[in-house]
């Protein structure tokens, strides 16, 4: 009882973060935003700048979460599903012109290979695909610029 009360209190705050307002999208499709290269970094769009700010905000509160020992393979699982639901989303919103979400799938697609290891039974590899995720996290935040959006 006290796991699971810990799991659901986990599941709060992660996602508490990553609220968003559930507007809906104009049935209209908008079109892509082109990105431009500013300071080493492709700028993005709204919609995927809080997408990106959603999925970083869930990687940095389960991360720190994890070096206070909060350590269960029920919470890995969940937030390996929460990643997919992440990922999902910046898929979904995206609005980018074709080049650049191509280049920002393909560190996305990295992170899917990982919640396979997250939704799985094994606490060491589920330890080390957070690690990975934080360093795919990194290199996606050198890539593009959506923290000030």
């Amino acid at each position: 009882m006290k796991s699971s009360i810990s799991i659901f209190l986990l599941l709060l705050l992660l996602n508490s973060c990553n609220e968003r307002s559930s507007a809906s999208q104009p049935e209209t499709q908008q079109e892509d935003f082109v990105a431009q290269m500013s300071n080493g970094k492709y700028n993005t769009d709204f919609e995927t700048a809080q997408e990106l700010k959603g999925m970083r905000n869930t990687i940095e509160n389960f991360t720190l979460l994890n070096k206070k020992k909060f350590e269960n393979l029920k919470a890995y699982q969940e937030f390996g599903n929460l990643m997919e639901m992440h990922v999902d989303r910046v898929n979904q919103y995206c609005r980018l012109d074709a080049s650049s979400k191509n280049i920002l799938c393909k560190k996305l697609d990295k992170i899917k290979t990982e919640v396979q290891t997250l939704q799985g039974e094994d606490m060491v590899k589920s330890k080390e695909a957070l690690m990975h995720i934080n360093t795919i996290l990194a290199d996606i935040d050198s890539s593009f610029s959506y923290m000030n959006q």
